[in-house]
């Protein structure tokens, strides 16, 4: 199964975490007393993981090995259209409104952009929850990408500073993208990368429980924080540019 999932393209992966994301609204809906917002989100879950793992028998038929290229399409296909899988329970549970304004919201909080499409006060903190899960994720997914993809290929302004020993020598950059597959550094970067991230979320969360926030709240914010993404459950100030402030 564990080689099963190492095999599946990067997109389909993202879908398979999208997915199980989405058991944390659901929980803390269905502990909260919102069941509608969480039985949502769960039946989502399960269509969503269901549909990853169709796509994955299917592409194992016919395995490709992956290439830089195909992970910079992957995360090119994260930022358009993961989105769209992440907003089909937030639109469902968040009812009259188009399904445009809840994707750019989705965008919003991915790419840690932090912009404001809703008034915080329409929304249950299962989807509040929801929100800064999809922020703290998107951060995750910026920060291994950066290291795993764009670092050694010399894109998006970072540079190979690290040098690798192989066989007694030290290689070039070049070398060094040939002897680690771009499956293998992403699977290495997300396990020296994650531990760190997460820690440093538990830690501001058990902090700001600790100075008075209720635990969801404070779990809440310490993602945000963390993520930059800025979502939180209440609305900062009224003032702002009218586009960022308009209510859907």
């Amino acid at each position: 199964m564990v080689a099963w999932f190492r095999n599946l393209p990067l997109f389909v992966v993202l879908v398979f975490m999208a997915g199980a994301a989405m058991l944390v609204p659901a929980a803390a809906g269905m502990a909260l007393g919102e069941y509608r917002e969480g039985r949502l989100f769960f039946y989502t879950a399960l269509l969503v993981c269901l549909g990853a793992s169709l796509v994955g028998i299917a592409v194992q038929a016919q395995p490709r090995p992956a290439t830089e290229r195909t992970h910079l399409f992957a995360m090119l296909a994260a930022y358009l259209v993961l989105p769209v899988i992440l907003a089909i329970p937030m639109s469902q549970a968040v009812g009259n409104t188009r399904f445009l304004n809840v994707y750019f919201d989705m965008v919003s909080a991915l790419t840690t952009t932090g912009a404001v499409v809703f008034d915080p006060e329409r929304f249950g903190m299962a989807i509040h929850l929801w929100r800064a899960t999809v922020g703290w994720l998107g951060g995750l997914l910026i920060w291994v990408s950066a290291m795993a993809i764009l670092a050694p290929l010399n894109l998006g302004g970072y540079e190979v500073t690290s040098e690798a020993h192989l066989a007694g020598r030290v290689a070039s950059s070049s070398q060094q993208m040939r002897a680690a597959r771009p499956s293998q550094r992403l699977r290495r970067a997300a396990r020296r990368l994650t531990p760190v991230y997460a820690g440093l979320t538990v830690i501001l969360a058990l902090a700001l429980t600790i100075a008075g926030e209720e635990p969801i709240v404070a779990v809440m914010h310490a993602m945000s924080t963390l993520s930059t993404s800025g979502i939180r459950r209440s609305a900062v100030s009224r003032g702002g540019p009218a586009a960022l402030r308009r209510k859907c």
